[in-house]
């Protein structure tokens, strides 16, 4: 395959995987609370139940994805934008903050 066609798919895989993955906030139940801090009101949004539980399915999916987006850019650029690798990088779901699939499944 060339540039344009696995882009085409990459394209393609969104969409079909971002009607999934756009439903995981809104099924999700939140709080809020206020405090105020020198003067500043600061919000605090949160998660009733703090980690998601996801289908398997789903996180496999997106997960191999990311691993495909990796794969893409790895391939096809000269240079690989440093900022991508802890927001694509499954290795790092677990731990940070940056991480896709944590931003998903935490309650941040």
């Amino acid at each position: 395959m060339d540039i344009k066609s696995e882009g085409k798919t990459l394209l393609e895989n969104y969409e079909e995987l971002h009607e999934q993955l756009i439903k995981i906030p809104e099924n999700r139940e939140l709080t809020y609370t206020e405090e105020t801090k020198e003067g500043v009101i600061v919000g605090f949004p949160r998660f009733k139940n703090p980690k998601y539980q996801w289908s398997k399915d789903l996180l496999v999916e997106l997960r191999d994805y990311l691993q495909n987006i990796w794969n893409f850019f790895n391939k096809y650029s000269y240079w690989f934008d440093s900022t991508l690798i802890p927001l694509l990088d499954i290795n790092e779901r677990r731990i940070s903050k940056k991480s896709i699939i944590f931003l998903l499944e935490d309650d941040v």
